[in-house]
């Protein structure tokens, strides 16, 4: 007879939790981060809204920004997509993203993880590591 390997089950049970848990994100977040309700104007957080919405009834959490006046310090230009660290609060840690040059002076940039209340007329400020590669002020929000 043949004893029951519990490390299997566990990890099968975890793997499934996970599974599980991607295919709802899937369908837990269906509103734009940009996308105005005034229905939802200043909501608290609701299963509709995890984290509540602002005067605008717009989501609190968003990924995707862009900016205008690009400074960039070390280099003429990003080519490609670049990963970077960025912050668009002074006492903010640095959050992993990724970066687009597209134009002159026009940036992209989506962060990993969703950020709180990414907003028009900040400056995001882009780093590699400990050196300070550019800025720029953040024009919009965008949808993922």
């Amino acid at each position: 007879m043949r004893q029951k390997n519990w490390y299997l089950t566990i990890g099968t049970i975890l793997t499934a939790c996970m599974l599980a848990f991607t295919v709802l994100g899937l369908f837990w977040t269906p509103y734009a981060p940009s996308a105005m309700s005034a229905a939802a104007r200043s909501a608290p957080p609701s299963p509709a809204h995890l984290f509540g919405c602002d005067a605008y009834g717009r989501d609190i959490f968003s990924r995707t920004l862009e900016g205008a006046g690009l400074n960039l310090i070390p280099c003429p230009r990003l080519d490609g997509p670049v990963r970077l660290r960025a912050r668009i609060r002074y006492r903010m840690a640095e959050q992993p993203c990724t970066a687009w040059q597209t134009g002159e002076d026009a940036l992209r940039l989506t962060f990993d993880s969703p950020q709180r209340a990414i907003t028009p007329g900040q400056t995001v400020v882009l780093y590699d590591g400990d050196t300070v590669v550019g800025g720029a002020v953040i024009t919009r929000s965008v949808p993922d």
